[in-house]
């Protein structure tokens, strides 16, 4: 059975320990988050539902997430959300 860091390790294609915007993509569609084909608005909605993920996990604001980075982010994901839209 694969970890999640192991999923984390196989996205990290320059493999500096950090997910940029591109490979956090990557590792949703690996992890079993599809963007729905139909049609571009989904896509669009896809794009921007990660971007939004990408911009919460990614604490330090430095383009980059990292596994505990991503971790803290899982733990804490409806906290996390809450707090923006206020």
């Amino acid at each position: 059975m694969k970890t999640l860091k192991e999923d984390f390790e196989k996205v990290d294609i320059d493999k500096n320990g950090n997910l940029n915007l591109e490979e956090f993509i990557e590792f949703h569609r690996y992890g079993g988050m599809e963007e729905d084909q139909e049609s571009e608005e989904d896509k669009q909605g896809f794009m921007d539902d990660i971007k939004h993920m990408f911009g919460i996990a990614d604490k330090n604001k430095d383009e980059s997430v990292t596994f505990d980075e991503y971790i803290h982010y899982l733990d804490n994901v409806d906290e996390e959300i809450k707090q923006r839209e206020l």
